[in-house]
């Protein structure tokens, strides 16, 4: 698909040294024309196509210098890792992910196969590694753009949201949701950020091959559209997608290690069935985005204004 361009607002980043500065001090540092991030999900699998795509990442953190990265789940495949001391964390992770412009600070969140294994461990690795940075099952970071407006990003764990679905009961646990949606609805509710950014695993919705399931649609898009969210971003799906549906941006960026064909839903934008990852970049007045291919080319941009 060719690349559809309607303006690029990202700019280039820092030097090495810089950027290794920026990576172990400057975890709240801001730019001056704006802040950028990453988003990468389901990588940890092993596969062949893992590595061109961390290079690729590597590549555009050179170039765009975003503050941190994202993983949207399914960080280690097949059954998550057993302690912070499994060596799954240096196979799938730090040797693959190890170039200089990737020392930035990681905020993960949880999938269903990381529920397979110790999640505690994955909590825990944030006290072990330099980047990785997940302080619970679900969290909240705020952000602040140059001219001092607020951005807030609501790290779920949407496996925890899934009692009502018989698909993905499995994973669950035992855990009651019922703690997480009142967080969620609290924290959206007393929100005056400028941008509120919704980060989970499954998707809201999706053209698959997951598809969307109805517990989501059900028990997270509401809060979506009620509190002024304006992106949702997700893996699961093994693909890129931006979908729009209501006044929500769902952006599906799952394609860390392999790739499924997903098919068009009625509200799609895009869509592609290759490996690749989010770049977004975030003004005052613009969200603006691009999914990047395992090649470095971007295979589509947009960009929506802040709703008024």
């Amino acid at each position: 698909m060719n690349p559809i361009s309607r303006r690029t607002i990202l700019k280039s980043g820092l030097g090495t040294a810089a950027l290794l500065a920026h990576a172990h001090l400057g975890y709240a540092q801001e730019t001056r024309d704006g802040l950028r991030f990453l988003a990468i999900g389901d990588w940890g699998e092993r596969t062949p196509g893992q590595k061109p795509v961390a290079t690729a990442l590597a590549e555009a953190s050179r170039r765009l210098d975003p503050e941190f990265i994202v993983s949207t789940g399914d960080n280690i495949y097949e059954n998550g890792v057993k302690s912070v001391d499994d060596p799954l964390w240096v196979d799938v992770f730090e040797k693959i992910y190890d170039d200089p412009n990737l020392m930035r600070p990681w905020y993960a969140v949880l999938g269903n196969h990381d529920h397979r294994g110790n999640v505690d461990a994955q909590i825990a690795y944030s006290g072990v590694s330099g980047r990785w940075t997940m302080p619970s099952r679900y969290y909240k970071r705020s952000k602040t753009l140059g001219d001092g407006r607020l951005l807030d990003f609501f790290f779920l764990d949407t496996t925890e949201l899934t009692k009502d679905d018989s698909e993905l009961v499995e994973f669950l646990k035992g855990r009651d949701t019922d703690d997480q949606l009142k967080w969620l609805k609290k924290s959206l509710s007393e929100s005056r950020a400028h941008w509120k950014i919704v980060i989970g695993h499954h998707p809201v919705f999706s053209g698959g091959p997951h598809e969307h399931y109805t517990v989501f649609e059900k028990r997270l898009r509401p809060l979506l559209e009620r509190y002024g969210v304006e992106a949702y971003i997700n893996g699961h799906d093994h693909n890129l997608q931006h979908i729009k549906v209501g006044n929500v941006h769902y952006l599906t960026s799952g394609g860390g290690a392999h790739a499924d064909q997903p098919r068009p839903t009625p509200h799609t934008l895009f869509q592609a069935g290759t490996t690749g990852f989010l770049a977004v970049s975030l003004v005052p007045d613009e969200m603006s985005f691009e999914f990047i291919g395992s090649d470095g080319q971007t295979l589509y941009r947009s960009e929506l204004p802040v709703r008024a």
